[in-house]
């Protein structure tokens, strides 16, 4: 994954809120279910189905259950090896972009610039998620803490470690 500096440790983990893992889900659940379903109401509503159309319908609900199951696995792996990491030392980004794609980066304190928060709509204001956003001076320029719980707390905690990290940086110079 990424190794710890000497010295460093791991002040918080964040993840994506919980809800919006659980709408993904049951965006992909309530199709499976559907497909599940369907064939009862098939026999209620058009009789016996038989012959050929049985098994070409069997054989397409079995091909889009599958795949449905792929892409749970996919959300599910997204939703856990997302990572984003405050350290005493710097902000660590740990991104999963597809099944064999993933983008580590870092950025240490003294390059943020700035860190703001950003709550769209009602769902987010009541359930308490939102981005993050830090502003940096290196090449990348800008990181995203994308749908976290408490935005404004961990806004906080990278305010305080960056604090805590140059005063710790200055007693050292001295």
């Amino acid at each position: 994954m990424f190794d710890l500096d000497n010295g460093e440790k791991i002040i918080y983990v964040c993840r994506r809120h919980w809800l919006i893992f659980l709408s993904v889900i049951f965006q992909i659940i309530l199709p499976m279910i559907i497909i599940v379903i369907a064939p009862i109401f098939l026999n209620i509503f058009f009789g016996e189905i038989t012959g050929n159309y049985k098994m070409l319908i069997f054989m397409g609900a079995a091909l889009i259950f599958e795949a449905l199951w792929v892409v749970l696995f996919a959300v599910i792996m997204d939703y856990y090896l997302d990572i984003w990491l405050i350290t005493n030392q710097r902000l660590v980004f740990i991104e999963v972009k597809g099944m064999f794609n993933r983008t580590v980066s870092s950025v240490s304190f003294e390059n943020i610039q700035d860190v703001s928060t950003e709550v769209k709509g009602i769902i987010a204001t009541l359930f308490g998620y939102g981005n993050v956003r830090i502003q940096s001076a290196g090449t990348t320029g800008l990181f995203v803490f994308k749908q976290v719980p408490l935005p404004y707390r961990v806004k906080d905690l990278i305010i305080h470690a960056k604090e805590s990290s140059s005063a710790s940086g200055k007693k050292r110079d001295s």
